[in-house]
């Protein structure tokens, strides 16, 4: 009679001390990791394998098993999960109440009316006079640089086309964009940073009067302009 026979017995009597410390083990696993969800499953699944992949022997002498996962350096079972932090209603409630403070916080300072910032958020709005000033200013000062001094066409021009409106879009029927109502579809060359820029915008309408092409850009500006100065 061999070792294990004398401890264990046979037949039934093997089958019932595998059980006796497969149980052992699984109320050990119990205290070991309580903060598994998955502790039952694997030890239920455990149970059900030790019989054929360990030896009683080995069983016997790896007290650690449920700890390791290894007996003798065979990777048998492992109950030791990387466990990931997990969405609960509690916590998808927590976010949303971060992401809705964030939200208001950003919404606590807004721009100051009369800024370039204002006016970028609220583009149909009409600027006011410090804003209308800085942009005329701007106008005059690129003109100057290019030694244009047909000033006051180029005004009247962004005057009719969008009344000093920096970001506005015109998008009823076509797509244009900014002070001098640049057409996305006639010059997709011309991006919406572009357009929407005084700079970009006052030398642009600068170079198409430059060379007589007002009317073809602005034909029923022009109109307006004509009959105006009458």
């Amino acid at each position: 009679m061999d070792h294990d026979e004398s401890i264990y017995g046979k037949g039934p009597t093997r089958k019932v001390w595998h059980i006796a410390n497969a149980i052992i083990f699984f109320i050990i696993g119990i205290f070991i990791s309580p903060w598994s969800p998955d502790v039952v499953d694997t030890v239920g699944t455990f149970l059900l394998e030790v019989p054929k992949i360990v030896s009683i022997e080995n069983f016997k002498k790896t007290s650690n098993f449920i700890a390791t996962g290894r007996v003798e350096g065979e990777q048998v079972l492992s109950i030791q999960k990387d466990l990931e932090p997990r969405q609960t209603p509690e916590s998808v409630l927590t976010e949303e109440i971060e992401l809705q403070l964030e939200e208001d916080f950003s919404n606590a300072n807004p721009p100051e009316i009369g800024t370039k910032e204002y006016y970028r958020q609220h583009p149909d709005d009409y600027p006011n006079e410090k804003r209308l000033s800085e942009i005329t200013d701007e106008v005059y000062t690129i003109a100057n640089e290019l030694e244009f001094w047909n000033t006051t066409l180029l005004l009247d021009i962004i005057f009719f086309e969008s009344e000093f409106r920096q970001f506005i879009v015109n998008d009823i029927g076509e797509y244009s964009r900014g002070i001098v109502q640049i057409n996305r579809t006639s010059h997709p060359e011309v991006s919406d940073e572009q357009a929407f820029s005084i700079d970009f915008s006052a030398r642009w309408a600068i170079d198409v009067i430059n060379q007589g092409l007002e009317r073809k850009e602005w034909y029923t500006t022009m109109l307006k302009i004509e009959n105006w100065s009458l």
